[in-house]
C-alpha cells in the first residue's frame, strides 16, 4: 500500500480520469477496468489485488442482492410494454391532464416505487418514462431528472418507509422508522419543490429549442405494437402496477419479509397478472419477451456492478483512512458536524447507505454526547446521505441512467443540479431546523 500522500495522488487521478473518460463516451465498464487499475496501484498488491479483491467483491456484492429484482423487474417491463399497458398508461394521463403534467408523474410514480422499497423502481420508472416521453414529445434527459430527483425524497427523507436506508438509520441510532418527522417532511417539501421548479425550466427549454423525444434500443427490443383499437382499458393497464406495489407493502409489513425477495414475489405475480389480462396480446411473443426482458435488465446491472466495484477500491486506500480518521477529530456543532461527515462518506463511496452506516457508526455517539438528538440525526443523516452521493461512479445512478438510454455526457451535468444541488438545499433547511429548534 502507498503513503496517504501517494494514495491521495492516485485517488485524484482516478477521479479526474473517471469523470473525463464519462464525459467523453467513453463507455462505463472500459472506463471502471481502467481507473481500478490506476487506483489499484494505492493498495497493498496492486492492481491484480485489487480487481480480484475489492473490485470483484463490490460487484458480487452488488449483483447478488439485485440481479433476481432486476430481472423481474425487467420481465415485468417487457409485458407491460408488449401488451401496451405502459403505453396506454402513459398516453391516458397525458390526456387527462395534458403533456405539461408528464414529468410530474413519473416524478409521483417514482416516489410510490421507492416509498415502499421496490428496488428495481429504475426499471419500472423507464417504462412508464418511456411512453410518458413519447407522448409529451420530450426528451428522455427530463424523464432522468424526474426520477432521480424525487427517489431520494421518499426513500431517505419521509419517515415511516421501508427503505434499507430509513431500517439501517433506525437502528444505528436505536430509534424508531418514524424519527424526526416534521424536518424529514421539511426538508422533502423544499427538495421536491426545487425539483419540480428545474424540471419546468427544462421543458420549457426543450420546447423552445424544438428538441423531442428519441427511442432507445432498449425501447426498440421491449417494444409493442401498439394498436389504439386494440389496445387495454386504462383500468387493465393500471392494475399490474396497483398489484406489484401493493404485494411489495404487505410482503414487507405484513409479513416482515426480506426486500429483495419481497420485490421478486411482488414482480412475478404482477407479469402473471398482465399475461393473463393480456394473453391474447402477447401469446405468440409471450417468450420473446421473456428473454428480451431478462437480457436488457442484464446489461446495465453489469455496467453498474463494475462502478460499485471501482467504489468498493476507493475505500481500501489509505487517503480514505485517513480522512476517515480526520473527521473524527472535527470540533463543531454537532448537527454541522454529522452533514458534514455524511457528506464526505457518501462522497467517497457514492453510495448513501455507506454515507448513513459510516456516519452513524462513527460520528453518532459524539454528536449526541454533543448535545444533538438521536432521532433528528437519524433523519439528519440520510438527507445528508443524498447531497455527494451522486459521483459519476454512483450505483443507483448509473442504472437510471443506463436504463433509459443515456450516457453522463448526455445527462450528468442536469443530474448535478438536483441531486446535488436541490438535495444540499434541502439538507441545509434541515439542519439550521434542527440547530434552532433541536
Amino acid at each position: 500500500m502507498t503513503s496517504v500522500a501517494g494514495s491521495a495522488v492516485l485517488l485524484i487521478l482516478a477521479i479526474v480520469l473517471f469523470f473525463f473518460l464519462c464525459m467523453k463516451g467513453f463507455g462505463m465498464i472500459p472506463t471502471a477496468i481502467v481507473c481500478t487499475i490506476i487506483l489499484g496501484f494505492a493498495i497493498e498488491g496492486g492492481p491484480v489485488a485489487a480487481i480480484w479483491g475489492p473490485f470483484a467483491e463490490g460487484m458480487g456484492g452488488f449483483a447478488g442482492g439485485l440481479v433476481f429484482p432486476f430481472v423481474t423487474g425487467g420481465i415485468f417491463g417487457g409485458v407491460m410494454t408488449a401488451t401496451g399497458c405502459s403505453e396506454q398508461f402513459g398516453r391516458t394521463l397525458i390526456k387527462k391532464f395534458g403533456v405539461g403534467f408528464a414529468p410530474y408523474a413519473l416524478m409521483v410514480f417514482v416516489m410510490v416505487l421507492s416509498y415502499v422499497n421496490i428496488i428495481s423502481f429504475p426499471f419500472l420508472g423507464a417504462i412508464l418514462a418511456f411512453s410518458l416521453m413519447r407522448a409529451a414529445d420530450l426528451p428522455r434527459n427530463v424523464a432522468c431528472v424526474s426520477m432521480v430527483g424525487t427517489a431520494s425524497i421518499t426513500m431517505y427523507y419521509l419517515p415511516g418507509s421501508v427503505t434499507t436506508a430509513n431500517m439501517t438509520a433506525a437502528e444505528i441510532y436505536g430509534v424508531g422508522l418514524y424519527s424526526g418527522p416534521i424536518y424529514g417532511v421539511i426538508a422533502a417539501i423544499v427538495a421536491f419543490g426545487s425539483v419540480a421548479l428545474y424540471v419546468n425550466h427544462l421543458c420549457k427549454r426543450y420546447r423552445t429549442q424544438g428538441i423531442g423525444y428519441t427511442g432507445t434500443e432498449m425501447e426498440k427490443a421491449l417494444g409493442s405494437d401498439f394498436d389504439e383499437n386494440d389496445a387495454p382499458s386504462f383500468f387493465v393497464s393500471l392494475l399490474p402496477i396497483v398489484v406489484v406495489v401493493g404485494a411489495c407493502m404487505v410482503l414487507q409489513l405484513g409479513l416482515q419479509m426480506n426486500p429483495y425477495a419481497a420485490c421478486v414475489i411482488a414482480q412475478l405475480i404482477g407479469i402473471v397478472l398482465c399475461v393473463a389480462m393480456n394473453w391474447k396480446r402477447i401469446a405468440k411473443k409471450l417468450m420473446l419477451v421473456i428473454r428480451e426482458g431478462a437480457e436488457t435488465s442484464c446489461i446495465p446491472l453489469l455496467q453498474t456492478c463494475m462502478v460499485v466495484g471501482f467504489a468498493t477500491v476507493v475505500t481500501q486506500t489509505a487517503v480514505y483512512d485517513a480522512m476517515m480518521n480526520a473527521v473524527l477529530s472535527w470540533s463543531m456543532n454537532p448537527y454541522l458536524l454529522c452533514v458534514l461527515g455524511t457528506m464526505l462518506f457518501a462522497c467517497i463511496s457514492a453510495d448513501p447507505i455507506s454515507g448513513i452506516t459510516l456516519s452513524g457508526s462513527m460520528l453518532g455517539a459524539r454528536c449526541i454526547e454533543l448535545g444533538a438528538s438521536a432521532p433528528l440525526l437519524c433523519r439528519l443523516t440520510q438527507i445528508a446521505s443524498t447531497t455527494f452521493d451522486s459521483m459519476p461512479w454512483s450505483g443507483i445512478l448509473n442504472v437510471t441512467m443506463n436504463f433509459l438510454g443515456l450516457t453522463h455526457k448526455e445527462a450528468y451535468g442536469q443530474i448535478v443540479v438536483v441531486q446535488i444541488g436541490c438535495t444540499t438545499l434541502a439538507t441545509v433547511v434541515a439542519m439550521i431546523l434542527m440547530m434552532i429548534f433541536g
